[in-house]
């Protein structure tokens, strides 16, 4: 069997705002598809990342056993900007690869992590 991508879906409430957040303040560039319901990134690879907008109002991110792992050069970097936006951001020990990556949520409590490399 071989697959020709593989994505990540994460469902919205205020896909605006969380469109401006991925492209922004994670850097991942201008959406390759972008509509009222849906906004699509790039990402290297052959992947994936799509936003989706639900209005469901079960919708809890927090609770959610999924989350998903950013690698950059900077992460640092990427933390203190994401810290002085004032978002939810959290630096952890790891005993294995870098040594150290943080944990941080998107406008809506969605879990992600960065490391390096």
């Amino acid at each position: 069997m071989k697959f020709s991508r593989f994505g990540l879906l994460i469902r919205v409430n205020d896909l605006p705002v969380c469109r401006s957040f991925y492209r922004d303040m994670l850097h991942l560039g201008d959406p390759v598809l972008d509509s009222a319901f849906t906004v699509e990134f790039a990402l290297p690879g052959q992947m994936i990342l799509r936003l989706e907008q639900n209005h469901s109002p079960s919708l809890e991110h927090a609770s959610s056993a999924a989350s998903w792992i950013l690698e950059c050069e900077e992460p640092q970097k990427l933390f203190d900007e994401l810290a002085n936006a004032g978002y939810n951001v959290e630096m952890r020990e790891e005993a294995r690869d870098s040594g150290y990556y943080f944990r941080g949520e998107d406008p809506e409590g969605n879990f992600f992590y960065v490391t390096r490399p």
